[in-house]
């Protein structure tokens, strides 16, 4: 995992920008834009936004194959913006908070949208 400090733009240029085996991992990180990216077969979760990050937006990339997820969203993270990703071979596309006992403050949580899951037998919700 690549850890990422605030005030950073991470696009990608050309179909095969991304990484393999890997990904981000934010850590009290704000004012960051993650865009154009393909994460493939990432050990662990692809992109991790915890530890009260905020104003992170994740746009337009592609998740294929994570060991474990492709984007959890924990741990007091807020402002988060996940839109027009694309994900393939995912069983657990995205976690939004890290448990059922702790909740995250009250504060505007993660938004999502026109996100395509493609590649899969089925949708698993939990």
């Amino acid at each position: 995992m690549h850890d990422v400090t605030s005030d950073k733009t991470i696009i990608g240029v050309g179909s095969t920008a991304g990484f393999t085996g890997g990904g981000f991992d934010f850590y009290r990180s704000s004012n960051v834009i993650v865009r154009n990216l393909r994460f493939v077969g990432a050990e662990d979760d692809a992109v991790n936004v915890g530890q009260n990050s905020h104003h992170i937006w994740i746009d337009h990339n592609t998740f294929v194959a994570p060991v474990d997820g492709s984007i959890d969203i924990v741990r007091g993270a807020e402002y988060v913006t996940v839109s027009w990703n694309h994900f393939d071979h995912t069983d657990k596309s995205m976690l939004i908070g890290h448990s059922d006992v702790h909740a995250d403050p009250g504060e505007p949580g993660p938004g999502a949208g026109d996100g395509r899951r493609g590649g899969g037998p089925d949708l698993t919700v939990r």
